[in-house]
């Protein structure tokens, strides 16, 4: 242990103490955090794992592994009963040691007589043992005054020696000083300051008293996660809620006034701007008021099958609550269930753009950079836009949500270009100048509900990385969190999503975990050489491959500037090279399977042909009944038609 981090050996110590421990970000050399991310608003504070405070440990071993890999991280300790301490968090910035004179002037008594953290900000971390049994002491800003916050329940703290985002570290004033009980009166002036609910949205079960049942639930559950958010995300939530609430109201679900009410003194009091707040709330309210929300229509009452003696009733919510009136969960799962005529009758996926991407898929786009793959991700979102053909394949159009992770301003440009040249300007279209966090749940559930309600036949995220702020893409966890997040919206649509990525520094292969390879649909390469882009389908899951196809750049002179589309190299079927695989295959047969035939598989060992271009050519022999299949679609067997004993079908 001798040469492990300084944090690890911290982190390993709070264990002693009962504490629970996660990595937190940390500050890198040149002054920014170690996220990576431009501009981060909570630098050196904000997780490493994926789900943040959740993963709290008191595991040796857990912890160990974290620092292990991540020496750089900083070390921060939950808060509330998972630790067993409440904190008094001191922001001297923003007042804090003005409210905590204000605080104990008041009451008569010092605060400060307990385990103590200077903070690398300047502020103190007042450290107090958790009244425990089934007290809750919720975590809230600007609690007792400006800048002076309680970090309880579903909170944490950084804590020493980890580095501020000003470079100076956390340090304790005395180590080894007594932890003092949290003192009841100031748990009893924590309680009386809770948010009041107005009484217009008390949640009584009449729809005149601020909104239905349904409503006011999800009120409620948002105002917790509004006021539960840590730094850095308070904005990104206020307007995730918001969103929630204005559709609610539109959904007739919630009275708008008294409910806006409500989530703007929430936001106050975690400490956001009142400017910002008023901005972010007009915002979130228009977007929201066009896609009214309202309850889901209750699952009809199935016929119950007699239960066998002995054996308990299923009926119940998946909470584990009583739901007389719906479904069991049995008969949730039975409903799911498909029988042999229902697969034979299945169906392949509808096209979005003819043997390239499907409807209903998850699909990837990937290469090296410079190798013009937002180009290509952005041409297609046009065409399907648009409705256009997309280099000699058909489309079928609909509407489309770009995210563009990595910020939209050069993609104006790429816009403007497409535009000039095909002469058209598609309403369907619609980019998100900014990152969707796939590993964030609430920002995962508003695009989820926008594309419940839109039904975009298209959603591309570009790049995935940018997508998944503060993950690892390496870790199959945080890149399986990522997929299924990208997977829900898919599902939401009942379209195809895109997720653009990096290539290996080799240019080998998709960059990160193989789980990404694993669930995608369809994965697909873009290379290039000088102005040439080379398209390569490497995975289609329910369909053939295509062959490998060559683009162009053109350039086209704006006004200012120029930018590039992408044009077809050569047409797309090479009618001469498919005629000379067909005879390829042909002679093959002739000359080593004559009489015997041969399976799929062994014939295109056999001529050491692409698998895309075998079952073209091999399609075209049979729609000719030139050979035949005497197998299966899953093991095709093929033979000649004049070497069948007693005939055969195709």
């Amino acid at each position: 242990m001798a040469h492990d981090p300084p944090a690890l050996l911290a982190a390993l110590a709070y264990l002693q103490r009962g504490w629970r421990v996660f990595p937190v970000h940390s500050r890198r050399p040149d002054g920014g955090c170690t996220c990576g991310k431009d501009g981060c608003t909570s630098p050196a504070k904000h997780p490493v794992t994926k789900r943040g405070l959740t993963d709290a440990s008191g595991k040796e071993a857990q912890v160990t592994g974290w620092w292990r890999r991540w020496s750089w991280a900083n070390v921060a300790v939950a808060t509330g009963t998972d630790s067993g301490v409440v904190v008094l968090d001191v922001d001297v910035d923003k007042g804090g040691a003005e409210s905590l004179d204000k605080l104990e002037a008041e009451y008569g008594s010092s605060l400060r007589n307990t385990l103590t953290s200077h903070t690398g900000g300047g502020g103190l971390h007042l450290v107090y043992a958790h009244p425990g049994g089934d007290a809750k002491v919720k975590t809230r800003a600007r609690a007792f005054g400006a800048g002076l916050d309680v970090r309880g329940d579903g909170g944490y703290i950084v804590a020493p020696p980890s580095t501020h985002a000003s470079g100076r570290r956390y340090a304790w004033a005395d180590q080894e000083a007594a932890i003092a009980p949290f003192p009841p009166w100031l748990a009893e002036r924590l309680e009386a300051r809770r948010l009041t609910v107005p009484p217009t949205v008390i949640p009584l079960r009449r729809r005149d008293d601020g909104g239905t049942p349904y409503g006011l639930t999800a009120l409620s559950r948002m105002v917790d996660e509004l006021q539960g958010a840590p730094e850095g995300v308070r904005n990104d939530t206020l307007n995730v809620v918001t969103f929630s609430v204005a559709r609610l109201a539109a959904g007739g679900e919630l009275d708008l006034g008294p409910s806006l009410q409500l989530i703007q003194q929430a936001a106050e009091q975690v400490g956001l701007d009142p400017v910002e707040i008023r901005r972010t709330i007009a915002s979130a309210q228009a977007a929201g008021e066009v896609n009214p929300k309202s309850a889901p229509p209750r699952a009809p009452t199935l016929p119950v099958r007699a239960a066998r003696p002995g054996t308990p009733s299923a009926r119940a919510t998946d909470d584990g609550d009583d739901n007389p009136d719906g479904p069991t969960r049995a008969q949730q799962f039975d409903a799911k269930l498909l029988t042999v005529p229902q697969l034979l009758a299945w169906q392949p996926p509808p096209v979005l753009v003819t043997d390239v991407l499907f409807l209903g898929s998850l699909a990837v786009l990937y290469g090296p950079p410079g190798s013009s793959k937002s180009f290509l991700a952005l041409d297609l979102a046009m065409c399907v836009a648009a409705g256009f053909p997309w280099q000699g394949r058909e489309v079928n159009g609909g509407d489309v949500l770009y995210v563009a992770a990595e910020g939209g301003v050069g993609l104006g440009q790429r816009v403007r270009a497409w535009v000039t040249a095909f002469d058209d300007s598609p309403e369907r279209f619609r980019l998100f100048p900014d990152a969707v966090n796939l590993l964030y749940e609430p920002q995962v559930a508003t695009v989820g509900e926008w594309a419940a309600t839109t039904k975009p036949a298209l959603v591309v995220f570009d790049t995935l990385a940018r997508s998944m702020i503060g993950g690892d893409e390496n870790a199959a966890q945080d890149m399986g969190v990522a997929v299924d997040a990208a997977d829900r919206i898919r599902r939401a649509c009942d379209g195809t999503v895109l997720l653009v990525h990096h290539s290996t520094k080799d240019g080998v292969s998709l960059r990160g975990s193989s789980a990404l390879l694993g669930a995608a649909d369809t994965v697909l390469e873009v290379r290039s050489t000088d102005d040439i882009v080379t398209l390569t389908c490497r995975k289609q899951k329910d369909a053939e491959q295509f062959d490998e196809l060559k683009l162009q750049r053109v350039v086209v002179e704006l006004d200012p500037g120029t930018s590039c589309i992408l044009r077809a190299l050569a047409p797309l079927q090479d009618q001469g090279a498919n005629r000379r695989h067909q005879d390829a295959v042909l002679q093959e047969l002739s000359a080593t399977f004559p009489v015997t035939g041969a399976s799929g598989k062994e014939l295109r060992l056999a001529l050491d042909m692409h698998p895309s271009m075998f079952s073209r050519a091999v399609n075209a022999l049979l729609r000719d009944k030139k050979i035949v299949n005497v197998g299966g679609k899953q093991r095709p067997f093929y033979m000649l038609p004049g070497s069948m004993r007693g005939g055969g079908s195709e």
